[in-house]
């Protein structure tokens, strides 16, 4: 990439002098887009499509975001917060579904994590038209690791929520759900937003013995979840 960029900028100087080789960039050679220019294109639709969601009519974006992810009935839920409290903003099907319940444990497992995650960063060059990717594994996960003697290096990585209708371990919400949920997690920022997984509404059914074979240290993992779950509840959260 390096040498086409030089080649590149040498033809830019023979034809335009030397000022054009400031024009030029890497991620416009590649064709890549920035998360600037994924806002910059779907903001305004995004908007109109959400227009009937309170928190965006009247604040337009939150100050926090919530992303709910419920495992049994295959629904992403994201939730932002204004004026201290907690609103749906909108809920979304999953568009194709992998693994089982119970916690993600190595690569190639096809298993969705579960737990309580960062939205680590933007892709929005992705093959899934757009990306957010989960913080898996976390330390919690790492320790889960380390107690059951399970190789860190071999506990899988690059968790997505995405667009089209295909997975191995991610959330698919299809395109037009990731276009909405990307623009208002990089108008929120990342550092604002958190992610919960769950292998169901563990505040209505707190059965996790009924969730098949699990690890010994799968309660610990749901209760922290449902403790979670009961933070944001009483900052308004409604839990479907």
């Amino acid at each position: 990439m390096r040498k086409i960029f030089i080649f590149v900028s040498i033809i830019a100087v023979l034809a335009f002098g030397t000022a054009a080789v400031y024009a030029l960039k890497p991620s416009a050679i590649r064709g890549e887009r920035s998360v600037e220019d994924v806002v910059a294109a779907y903001e305004a639709d995004v908007l109109g499509r959400l227009s009937g969601a309170a928190i965006i009519k009247d604040k337009k974006y939150p100050e926090k975001l919530l992303i709910y992810a419920d495992k049994k009935t295959q629904m992403l839920f994201a939730y932002g917060m204004a004026d201290g409290k907690f609103q749906l903003i909108k809920a979304y099907k999953f568009t194709a579904m992998s693994g089982h319940a119970g916690p993600k444990l190595k690569e190639g497992d096809r298993q969705i994590p579960e737990g309580i995650y960062r939205l680590e960063s933007f892709n929005p060059n992705s093959r899934y038209h757009l990306s957010l990717r989960v913080s898996y594994p976390d330390k919690f996960d790492r320790d889960m690791a380390k107690r059951d003697g399970r190789a860190l290096k071999n506990l899988g990585g690059d968790i997505m929520i995405h667009g089209k209708a295909a997975t191995i371990g991610c959330i698919p919400i299809g395109d037009p759900g990731i276009e909405e949920l990307f623009v208002i997690a990089a108008k929120t920022g990342k550092e604002n937003a958190e992610i919960l997984i769950s292998p169901q509404n563990l505040l209505k059914d707190e059965n996790v013995s009924a969730l098949g074979k699990q690890p010994a240290w799968y309660p610990e993992l749901c209760a922290n979840i449902k403790a979670k779950m009961q933070e944001y509840e009483k900052l308004g959260v409604a839990f479907f």
